[in-house]
């Protein structure tokens, strides 16, 4: 767990310096705070949607205020199955009061129906699990990386030195100068080096948390 919050570090950190985030949420410390003041002053609602920004992230912690809030009915009637399932991918991170907290939970699941347990968990762990939470980063990392020559080989840090970009500041629309200056960001050699190297991480911590759970290896194709 230490080592995948350090890649995911990283990368908040490269794309941060590279791109705007499209598809994928960075963790920031006013979320954390804001999110734990919505929570202390009962306005549960709040707090559940920014913990799950939060648990999309893999914040393990916020997955397991999600259980809670599941379990109690904080928000809307008490849900034993999501409870469950939120308990089941917080206790990942091995720590003893979140893998104490599934197992009260998981007794507390004496007549589940099956079916259901077993859609909710199926999908929660898609989404939130630590393997889930580093395909999407690494899936978004790799769309990010830029392409600078007429192939499909991304980040060729040679080719894309080659490349000389001007973003006209009278272009027609201010999304396409906000595309321009952000593809040239990224060719710089020092971005582009960072984002290859962040890629090839947690490429390869996909591939072992693959490994230990059976899940098909990533490809490298779009």
């Amino acid at each position: 767990m230490i080592k995948q919050l350090a890649l995911i570090s990283i990368l908040a950190f490269s794309l941060s310096a590279t791109a705007k985030p499209k598809s994928v949420y960075i963790i920031k410390d006013d979320d954390i705070a804001q999110a734990a003041q919505y929570f202390k002053e009962g306005q549960y609602s709040k707090a559940q949607a920014m913990y799950l920004d939060l648990a999309s992230a893999g914040d393990k912690y916020a997955q397991y205020v999600l259980s809670v809030i599941e379990l109690q009915g904080l928000v809307e009637e008490p849900n034993l199955i999501k409870a469950y399932a939120w308990a089941k991918v917080a206790k990942e991170s091995n720590n003893g009061k979140l893998k104490e907290h599934f197992d009260k939970v998981a007794e507390l699941v004496t007549n589940p129906n099956e079916e259901q347990l077993l859609s909710v968990s199926s999908d929660i762990y898609r989404k939130y699990s630590n393997l889930g939470v580093s395909k999407r980063y690494y899936s978004y990392l790799r769309g990010e990386m830029p392409r600078c020559t007429g192939s499909r080989l991304r980040g060729n840090i040679s080719a894309c030195r080659r490349i000389r970009v001007s973003c006209d500041p009278n272009m027609l629309t201010k999304t396409a100068r906000e595309a321009c200056l952000e593809f040239v960001a990224k060719i710089q050699p020092e971005n582009l080096k960072r984002m290859k190297n962040d890629l090839d991480q947690l490429k390869t911590f996909v591939k072992e948390l693959e490994q230990s759970t059976g899940s098909v290896t990533v490809s490298d194709e779009n």
